[in-house]
């Protein structure tokens, strides 16, 4: 069954007739006055007649992550395991979850050393105490990197929650003493740095065509720099002091500021950052204000709203135009001038009004559905 629709706009004609297909569905299947609602508020937790879960699934959407509907008849699909290890999980030594690590393991072989490789097949085996049933060496390792990337544990944080394991498991166990040895295993298996140059002014990386260069194109200042003293070179980064300098690559605004970014002024007669030229306004005289209508063209076709006349009087039959693609917005920044890296102090543009390639951005992700 196809189920692409639960990601598409809900104003879309794809999705109305993707809920009729999905209560159609679950109706046949469960054959009861009432049925679990997927919506992203009930997540499947209450139930209710089948009228009110359309109306939620309108009004909310589906949950996403809802793609086997097993709450509504659908037959979930058996999961496989790989033969060959089948037969170790009879034995009670053998940890429950070597499985998934072998599978990670085997997953590196093309990206490793073959003689690292085998260290790993060892390391992924091995129990990390002896008759410990459910973690291996590197499972367990995996486990903790995880939560330290999770909840932003600190290198020195996880040391010392490394030293308490080994003092508190058995004997002879397989933990690793501190954070630096758990980073140089999990390098062994692909998951290290590359150290890439950058330019001195930000604006290339010393990779790809760039990568043997010896000197930015952009701006011509050299790779390396060379001390005078010891006439050594070194790479042409800030030493071990240096000004942090940061690029904002988006920001979170309020609408009347979104609009200026935009170039829709929030008080002007295109003030929807989606519809721009072809936003609905009417200027209201006794105010001297404008008044945006139009918003119920994106509901649904047959939703009772649009048939109401206390928003302006009369019904709305407009439906949802076609939103700007991208060939459109490149036409009307393609001759915006964008220049990677410093702008230099005196040649600083300041503040204005034009709209950029990066304010686009929000155009862009509030036309998506």
């Amino acid at each position: 069954m196809d189920k692409s629709w639960m990601s598409t706009d809900r104003c879309q004609q794809r999705y109305v007739d993707g809920v009729e297909s999905f209560l159609k569905f679950a109706a046949a299947n469960l054959k009861v006055s009432e049925i679990p609602c997927p919506c992203v508020d009930c997540l499947n937790h209450i139930c209710h007649p089948v009228d009110t879960v359309e109306h939620h699934l309108y009004m909310w959407g589906i949950n996403q992550n809802y793609t086997c509907w097993i709450k509504h008849g659908e037959k979930e699909e058996p999961t496989t395991k790989i033969d060959d290890m089948e037969t170790k999980f009879g034995d009670p030594e053998f940890p429950t979850d070597a499985m998934e690590t072998i599978e990670m393991v085997q997953a590196t072989e093309e990206f490793v050393d073959p003689e690292k490789y085998q260290e790993l097949v060892v390391e992924a085996e091995k129990p990390l105490y002896e008759g410990c049933p459910n973690f291996t060496k590197l499972s367990a390792l995996v486990a903790l990197l995880n939560i330290k990337s999770k909840y932003g544990v600190t290198s020195n944080c996880l040391t010392e929650i490394l030293v308490l394991l080994k003092k508190m498991l058995p004997e002879g166990n397989e933990i690793v003493n501190n954070t630096y040895e758990a980073k140089k295993a999990m390098k062994a298996i692909g998951s290290g740095y590359e150290k890439i140059h950058a330019c001195i002014n930000n604006c290339i990386l010393y990779r790809h065509s760039y990568k043997n260069l010896l000197e930015c194109p952009t701006c011509g200042k050299s790779r390396w720099k060379v001390d005078e003293k010891t006439k050594r070179v070194y790479e042409n980064v800030p030493a071990n002091r240096f000004t942090l300098r940061a690029v904002v690559l988006w920001t979170i605004n309020d609408y009347p500021a979104l609009g200026t970014l935009c170039g829709c002024p929030y008080s002007g007669f295109n003030g929807c950052v989606v519809c721009q030229q072809k936003t609905v306004c009417i200027r209201l005289p006794d105010s001297a204000k404008q008044s945006y209508g139009g918003h119920r063209r994106y509901l649904p076709k047959y939703h009772p709203f649009r048939k109401q006349l206390v928003f302006n009087g009369k019904e709305e039959k407009e439906t949802v135009g076609n939103v700007i693609t991208e060939e459109q917005i490149y036409d009307q920044v393609k001759l915006v001038m964008n220049k990677c890296g410093k702008e230099p102090a005196e040649t600083s543009t300041g503040r204005g009004g034009k709209t950029t390639m990066v304010q686009w951005l929000y155009i862009v992700a509030a036309q998506e559905p």
